[in-house]
């Protein structure tokens, strides 16, 4: 199998598969960039974030929600390729989130909590603290 060298990064933290053409990496140097598979390009770098991005997230067709050590997680607009909504209430490094619905995600950090977020309105539920660090969280329909 062929071996590929996408570009230049600082330490890939997280990696989601967008479509069949396209895959999305999260990192240390507070980026997300956008690989084209088929061209082995970067077709875009979206900035934001003040620190590495631990977790990428689809959240529906047309956006992706990313948790970052700054303590805030960002939707990003994939067609416009700017950032929709920044939840920065979220007190602790934001280390791994899960899509619930377009609407609701949950997410897990540092201290062990498990915080359910509405995001069209900014509210959240901790459910429990679970551990010392959370480390990932996945929904089981």
């Amino acid at each position: 199998m062929p071996h590929y060298a996408f570009g230049s990064l600082k330490m890939v933290m997280c990696l989601l598969h967008y479509d069949d053409h396209t895959f999305i990496s999260g990192s240390a140097d507070k980026t997300i960039r956008v690989w084209n598979f088929d061209t082995k390009t970067c077709i875009a770098t979206l900035r934001g974030h003040t620190s590495g991005i631990w977790d990428i997230k689809r959240l529906d067709e047309n956006r992706i929600i990313s948790a970052s050590s700054d303590s805030t997680l960002r939707v990003w607009n994939m067609i416009t390729e700017a950032c929709d909504i920044t939840i920065s209430a979220y007190m602790d490094v934001a280390r791994t989130v899960s899509v619930l619905d377009s609407k609701t995600i949950v997410c897990g950090g540092k201290k062990g909590d498990l915080t359910l977020w509405n995001i069209e309105n900014n509210t959240k539920v901790t459910l429990k603290k679970e551990c010392n660090v959370l480390s990932s969280v996945v929904l089981h329909k």
